[in-house]
């Protein structure tokens, strides 16, 4: 007490007001952001804004994102979609000589199962529609035949002419399995399908990728060929049953 007494008052109220002062004069000066580097009115916030992560998908990127041995992220390649020609058939190009093998397998089918009908079929003129059949199949057979040879092609399959063969094979093993009149009614409904579905391919998946001059005219003479079956098919069916509908 008696050195205080001696110390001036001034000194001794500066000492109480150092160490009773508040806290905030010991923490350290954050610097100021300048104008420069403040970010712009409108920019998005670089802390929060995506296109500033560099780890950050695009918006609609499946996640290619694997785990490699030790452990740590790495990127992997996205798999490639693969679109078959039986699941999008009208966005797939056909050859000519692709083109001509399926009519050839169409012709094939359609001849078999004509002699099929006419060793079996009980109606004459189903019996003479089938020959008919027979005959007109097979001289679009050759003419096909023919029109490869113009362009010194060879026939080449394609899962177009697959899907053909697969359907006919199906057909004739459906109707080898009938017998009497029910073989008849299954001979022409069989027919009025496959023409009905040939048309659509003549018109949808055959004259859409046809380069050739020639092969574009033989397919306009074999669609004639078979619509002209179909409406006489369509005839037959009318005499088994008269109020069947076309």
């Amino acid at each position: 007490m008696t050195l205080l007494r001696h110390v001036p008052a001034v000194v001794i109220a500066s000492a109480i007001a150092l160490g009773c002062g508040s806290n905030d004069g010991m923490q350290p000066k954050v610097p100021e952001t300048t104008s420069a580097e403040q970010p712009a009115k409108g920019a998005p916030n670089p802390g929060n804004a995506r296109g500033s992560n560099p780890n950050a998908k695009p918006k609609g990127a499946s996640d290619t994102t694997g785990i490699s041995a030790d452990g740590s992220s790495t990127q992997v390649a996205s798999p490639t979609s693969i679109t078959t020609a039986s699941e999008t058939p009208t966005t797939i190009g056909l050859t000519d000589d692709q083109i001509l093998q399926a009519l050839h397998v169409s012709n094939a089918n359609e001849v078999e199962q004509g002699k099929l009908a006419q060793a079996r079929a009980n109606k004459p003129e189903v019996k003479q529609f089938a020959a008919a059949v027979v005959r007109d199949e097979s001289d679009a057979d050759a003419k096909g035949y023919s029109v490869a040879r113009s362009l010194n092609m060879s026939l080449a399959d394609s899962v177009l002419a697959n899907e053909l063969q697969g359907d006919g094979q199906r057909m004739s093993a459906q109707l080898r399995a009938q017998s009497g009149p029910d073989f008849d009614q299954a001979y022409i409904e069989a027919r009025i399908n496959a023409y009905r579905q040939l048309l659509n391919t003549i018109d949808n998946r055959l004259v859409p990728n046809a380069k050739s001059g020639e092969v574009r005219r033989h397919l306009a003479t074999l669609r004639a060929q078979v619509d002209s079956h179909l409406r006489e098919a369509h005839s037959i069916r009318s005499s088994f049953n008269p109020r069947s509908n076309p």
